[in-house]
């Protein structure tokens, strides 16, 4: 026999069925979705770099500008898709150090799956030297290609997450070490004690980063006459950590000391080691005896809220209560023909 739907008894059934089916729908759970009206409200605006993007001369708003791009109050995101986009057009002055955080930071958002977006600065002189500083080979163009350019330095990553570092890393420093002493010499050679530097710094950028990949930056810059040698870290920082830790549990050390006592004493072998054994001489001490016998010129470190100049004590900081700080660990250290031929005499 067949049905009649337009009679009164299927017209109230389809009725029915259609109203719970509405109600069904209502319940679907979208978490991507964004309206549009949403989404441009959630288009945050662009993290503005200072003229004067100098780490070492212009260290506080710096700071500010590596402290912004890793908020939250700057990240985008629409439709699960986050992102931080910064610029560089109002730069005028720009080195090394920012460069060597900048990268570091670029590289622990993408890790996070955060996009990193920006553009070159407009001044020819600041265009090119980013340009030059290998920035660019860590960075994506528009359409998800890396980017590869020529560049006059050195950034590499390295991962450190079994407490000893891999064979081909290895291999890789010592590439690195040999192109330095290259450029300063002419001569292409190995040089174990620049090496066993950068390995005690590597060493001690993972104890001190617990970063989320153990991971750290190493770069060189081949400037005319010296090489200029960077080693990364976005972790905690050495200060943060020793609290943390709370090596020794005394008090006298994050009560009645300054930041930067308490760092310059983490280079007097005073809090580096767990065991507390005195003549341990590695990490942070071995970085300071190598600058005081000359291996090494302008030794630098930032972290937390202390830059320390080993050079020149006048120079050296502890940033205000509230004021930006550097969450990780950052070394900048020179070195020229002098400390080349200081090595081999000893």
């Amino acid at each position: 026999m067949k049905k009649i739907y337009t009679t009164e008894k299927y017209r109230r059934y389809n009725l029915t069925k259609s109203r719970k089916g509405v109600k069904k729908r209502k319940k679907v759970y979208r978490p991507n979705y964004t309206s549009y009206k949403d989404a441009i409200s959630n288009i945050k605006d662009k993290v503005v770099a200072p003229e004067d993007f100098r780490l070492i001369e212009n260290t506080e708003k710096c700071l500010k500008f590596f402290r912004d791009i890793r908020s939250k109050e700057f990240l985008t995101n629409i439709k699960g898709e986050k992102s931080v986009e910064f610029t560089l057009e109002k730069v005028i002055e720009i080195d090394y150090g920012t460069i060597s955080i900048l990268t570091a930071i670029s590289d622990d958002l993408k890790y996070k799956n955060i996009n990193f977006r920006g553009n070159l600065p407009p001044n020819e002189k600041s265009r090119e030297f980013v340009i030059e500083s290998g920035f660019l080979n860590h960075m994506f163009d528009s359409r998800g290609n890396k980017i590869t350019v020529k560049s006059k330095s050195d950034l590499i990553f390295f991962e450190k997450g079994s407490g000893k570092l891999l064979e081909k890393d290895n291999k890789k420093i010592s590439e690195m070490v040999k192109s330095a002493i290259l450029h300063l010499t002419g001569e292409s050679k190995h040089c174990l004690p620049v090496k066993t530097l950068i390995l005690e710094i590597c060493g001690n950028s993972i104890e001190w980063g617990n970063t989320s990949k153990k991971q750290w930056l190493f770069g060189l810059k081949y400037d005319e006459n010296k090489v200029i040698f960077t080693v990364t870290d976005v972790g905690l920082g050495i200060l943060k950590t020793l609290r943390k830790k709370n090596f020794q549990k005394i008090n006298d050390a994050f009560t009645f000391k300054s930041p930067m006592e308490i760092l310059i004493g983490a280079f007097q072998k005073k809090y580096n080691s767990s065991t507390m054994e005195e003549n341990r001489n590695k990490g942070l001490p071995s970085v300071r005896l190598n600058y005081e016998i000359g291996n090494i010129k302008k030794l630098i470190v930032l972290t937390n809220d202390v830059i320390l100049h080993y050079d020149n004590q006048l120079n050296s900081k502890t940033f205000k209560k509230g004021t930006p700080r550097y969450k990780g660990t950052f070394y900048q250290w020179e070195m020229d023909l002098d400390c080349v031929k200081n090595i081999y005499k000893t």
